[in-house]
């Protein structure tokens, strides 16, 4: 059983991709989730709730990953990424 889990869908009428992501249990704060994205596309990711609790994100254009940092257990975040 992994101590993550993550689910998306793809807009259809747009460019973007609404992403939720779960700290389950476990060690490891950070994962990286591959994104259906082509590599190099210019992306803006967002955090969409909870807004005003502690993320850290980033966006690798070369791969196409997103690395997401929960630092609680048992947490989740919301994320719409536009490209």
């Amino acid at each position: 059983d992994s101590p993550w889990a993550a689910t998306g869908i793809r807009c259809t009428n747009k460019n973007c991709l609404y992403l939720s992501v779960w700290r389950k249990d476990g060690q490891e704060d950070t994962i990286e989730v591959p994104l259906p994205i082509p590599a190099g596309t210019k992306v803006e990711v967002m955090c969409k709730y909870p807004c005003k609790l502690p993320v850290e994100y980033s966006y690798n254009r070369e791969n196409s990953t997103l690395r997401i940092t929960l630092p609680e257990q048992n947490t989740a975040r919301f994320f719409q990424i536009d490209f």
